[in-house]
């Protein structure tokens, strides 16, 4: 017997049998429903048998035989040519949407158009939000993408994906609930019956209509198949602690209900929950509905039902489904009874001794004249039920129902559990039982609420978090769970830059180590030009290639060796063709601003001597070049090159070939050795810069690649004239070009605002993160309208624990809280923090191996690796 329900029972005995036909005669008369039915049922035995105490109960519980749920679906076939679902009362079609992020009053009057000029009366409209668990495909897309490096790394990606498993259905964190899973939303719409060709034509009209009333507030469509309906409704009715959804075949020759059961579960069906059982364990689903709606419910602030965003102990801790199913009335016939009580009651209104013995008499009667004000305008009146489903254990089930409770009332709804009607609030909840009788029945039981429908589109379950963008090689969960890829590298306007301010000690190296190991493990490039030494750790763990900036270093940076002569047409040469003018420009004057007249006199003497020597060309040709010019402007520039030329005092690094080799995928490029000389230091910078966008160049485009700028508030300091800010824009274009981006960190936003170059930086950059905020970071923010009060409560909010970290980024229109979330293993390699650094570096002294020294310190810390 497949998809076993516990709704029958079994009791041997002739003196039982009148207990068992009154018990029969009792359903009859109830209701049809199952679960109504089970309840009466088990009412009766209770009575006619003197079992009323819990012992008794679970006694006859014990004795329910078990049925098919099967009878009890509406399933029952799929029109594949018009793809809908033609049932015995009502047809439907489903889709799967994004999800708002915020909503503002126009969002909200655009989606009530749907429910008072695109629907029809007594049609349907049921949203679906789960807060689903099957990310296991994302996890492992994850470990995919992440398994192109070295061993270290290879081992690093599965610990982390081992770590991101366990957090599906437990927390992450102790400090409060944290678990991982996916958002998402689906929606219904449901017609009477009628003939298939005009529910094929009705349907497929409100398709296109709601699809593009959607779109037009960003809430995109997709529609889903056969065998994704059926493996969802399996899910919510037999769920399972998988990661991931179960694949399903459509069978044209069995009824879609036949096709929704588990052979190896059974469904127990108690008053106050429902328990699914297999072999290997239980799963309990506990429904709840809601009482009482806010009085005035805002779209914008619903997101706050699947979790506060400033109170992470408000989050509810297992899987859920939010179900809003609404009926659309036909509004004349509203109209026309409002205004038949409207009138009744103006007739009792003239009795003064009504309204002085009626309680709330007169309040009564101006609401009804303000429900017709509402009505004869835009507004209308549906009928709704909202339920909410906790899928969750036995062991758990008390803690989750409160925390769902708790949650709910913090947003000024009344949630309870419908005892002795679980079934029925379970049957309710799956998408197309609304139009199959579900509604009546409902009403029946007096668990329908009226609504206007501006107030049902404020109340509806629409809000999410931010999906992402591109691959699943960087993940970044958002606060409340949300599984979320952020991929520098995939985004559609092919601006990969970003720009980070992090104060310190909010956990900036914590992120650049973890991006840096992120890129590596994916077969990437890194190249980090710094001041201090910040990456040592980073670059022995990963085997990378230091290479130190002094004046004793013997490194050539010939800005022509590396161009591809070969190229054809010489585009190569035409690509660098503004940065090489701007860096002889910025040797010649530091500050970058040369006359229009020198800058045409450069360009002629680059453009020659690439002519002539191609890739053997040095700054001492170019020098003499100019110098032999009768023209005094060509001359003075050749004379200010002189400390760049062979017998100048920073002839070394210019003289041919390039001696950079950048060996390997990690290169550290330290410059603290040139901090007494900051001319030299800031052009060896934007060198740099150039000779790894020309690295980039000669590296397959799909292969992602980063320069890395730490404290770059200093180095890329130009005096405030912003004369270098054009060579950095130019190095800012060509990069993206080639799959790479520049990141640049400093502490404050101050450090981009003050220096044109540096702001240069920041404005080109698409991905913006901040780790924290200081008080002027805030105050210049929000003068140039880049921060709400919204997003200052974000910034404000931002964490940093011993577990995890967050920031904030503001990408295009969004801004999004994500916290960097790891495994003990990588929160001790990526630390700064004192103890554990210097308990890494005794161990490391008596001789243990790095990651053997991090194994045992992160057992020490957090009690597991």
């Amino acid at each position: 017997m497949d998809a076993a329900v516990t709704i029958g029972f079994k009791i041997r005995g002739a003196i039982m049998l009148s207990t068992i036909k009154k018990a029969r005669l009792a359903v009859k008369k109830t209701s049809t429903i199952l679960s109504h039915a089970t309840g009466s049922l088990l009412e009766t035995l209770r009575e006619e048998l003197g079992m009323t105490d819990a012992h008794h109960k679970k006694q006859i519980e014990a004795l329910l035989d078990t049925y098919c749920l099967a009878p009890y679906l509406p399933d029952e076939v799929y029109d594949s040519e018009a793809d809908i679902y033609p049932y015995k009362q009502a047809s439907h079609m489903m889709f799967e949407c994004s999800t708002l992020i915020g909503a503002s009053e126009e969002t909200v009057t655009i989606l009530t158009s749907i429910l008072t000029d695109i629907l029809p009366p007594e049609s349907c409209f049921h949203a679906l939000f789960w807060a689903s668990p099957k990310i296991g495909h994302m996890i492992d897309e994850m470990e995919h993408q992440r398994n192109q490096g070295s061993e270290v790394l290879k081992a690093l990606a599965h610990r982390r994906a081992e770590f991101y498993r366990k957090g599906v259905y437990s927390s992450l964190t102790k400090e409060s609930n944290f678990v991982l899973r996916d958002f998402r939303l689906f929606l219904c719409i449901s017609i009477p019956r009628k003939s298939i060709e005009d529910d094929r034509l009705l349907l497929g009209s409100l398709r296109e209509d709601i699809s593009n009333n959607l779109k037009s507030v960003n809430i995109i469509c997709k529609e889903l198949s056969i065998e994704e309906v059926i493996s969802l409704k399996r899910e919510w009715l037999f769920p399972t602690d998988s990661l991931y959804e179960e694949k399903t075949n459509y069978d044209t020759n069995t009824e879609i209900r036949f096709q929704l059961t588990d052979i190896e579960a059974s469904m127990r069906v108690k008053s106050n929950q429902i328990e699914i059982e297999r072999e290997e364990d239980t799963r309990v689903i506990k429904c709840l509905s809601v009482r009482q709606y806010p009085k005035s419910p805002v779209q914008w602030q619903l997101g706050d039902l699947f979790g506060k965003m400033f109170n992470t102990s408000l989050q509810i801790s297992c899987p859920f489904l939010f179900s809003f199913a609404i009926r659309i009335k036909d509004k004349d016939k509203v109209m026309a009874a409002l205004d038949a009580k409207y009138a009744d009651e103006g007739q009792n209104a003239k009795q003064p001794f009504i309204a002085k013995w009626v309680k709330n008499f007169n309040k009564k009667y101006a609401e009804i004249e303000e429900l017709r004000e509402r009505l004869s305008g835009d507004d209308s009146l549906v009928d709704s039920y909202y339920n909410v489903l906790l899928f969750t254990t036995p062991a758990n089930v008390r803690r989750d129902v409160r925390r769902a409770k708790d949650v709910f009332r913090g947003n000024q709804f009344d949630l309870r559990t419908p005892t002795g009607l679980q079934l029925q609030t379970l049957l309710a909840s799956m998408p197309f039982a609304p139009a199959e009788g579900m509604f009546d029945d409902y009403k029946s039981f007096g668990r329908v609420r009226p609504l206007t429908s501006f107030n049902t589109v404020n109340l509806l379950p629409i809000q999410g978090e931010w999906k992402g963008a591109g691959r699943f090689a960087q993940v970044y969960p958002q606060r409340r769970g949300q599984f979320t890829a952020i991929y520098f590298f995939d985004n559609v306007v092919r601006n990969y830059n970003v720009a980070i301010v992090a104060p310190p000690g909010k956990g900036k190296s914590f992120l650049m180590n973890d991006y840096i190991q992120s890129l590596l493990s994916q077969g990437g490039f890194v190249y980090i030009i710094d001041v201090g030494g910040s990456y040592a750790k980073s670059c022995e763990m990963l085997n990378g290639q230091l290479i130190d900036f002094n004046h004793d270093t013997e490194i050539s940076l010939n800005l022509f060796s590396t161009i591809d002569a070969q190229a054809k047409n010489d585009t190569a040469f035409k690509d660098v063709h503004n940065q090489l003018i701007q860096l002889v420009g910025m040797m010649a004057r530091p500050s970058g601003n040369v006359s229009d007249e020198e800058r045409s006199h450069i360009e002629k003497a680059i453009e020659a001597m690439w002519r002539q020597h191609h890739n053997a060309t040095t700054i001492t040709l170019i020098a003499h070049h100019l110098e032999s010019s009768n023209d005094p402007i060509s001359q003075n520039i050749g004379r200010l090159l002189y400390s760049y030329t062979k017998n100048g005092r920073y002839g070394s690094y210019f003289e041919p070939p390039c001696s950079l080799d950048f060996k390997r995928n990690l290169v550290i490029l330290e410059l603290g050795g040139l901090d007494g000389n900051k001319d030299l230091q800031r052009i060896v910078l934007k060198i740099l810069m150039y000779q790894i966008t020309n690295a980039m160049y000669y590296t397959p485009k799909h292969i992602p690649k980063s320069c890395l700028i730490d404290e770059s508030y200093e180095l890329l300091s130009d005096n405030g004239t912003g004369g270098s800010a054009n060579f950095v824009n130019e190095g800012y274009r060509r990069a993206p070009k080639y799959g790479g981006n520049f990141i640049t960190v400093t502490h404050g936003l101050d450090d981009y605002e003050n220096n044109p170059t540096a702001k240069m930086c920041y404005d080109n950059a698409y991905y913006k993160i901040f780790l924290g905020a200081s008080k002027s970071t805030i105050d210049t923010l929000k003068t140039s309208n880049q921060l709400d009060a919204y997003g200052e409560r974000l910034i404000r909010s931002l964490k940093i624990t011993n577990e995890y970290s967050e920031f904030l980024m503001m990408c295009e229109e969004n801004s999004t809280v994500h916290r960097l979330i790891v495994d003990p293993f990588s929160r001790v390699l990526n630390t700064t923090r004192g103890p554990e650094v210097e308990a890494l570096k005794r161990l490391m002294a008596t001789g243990l191996p790095l990651a053997d020294a991090i194994s045992k310190v992160a057992l020490e810390v957090y009690g597991y690796v």
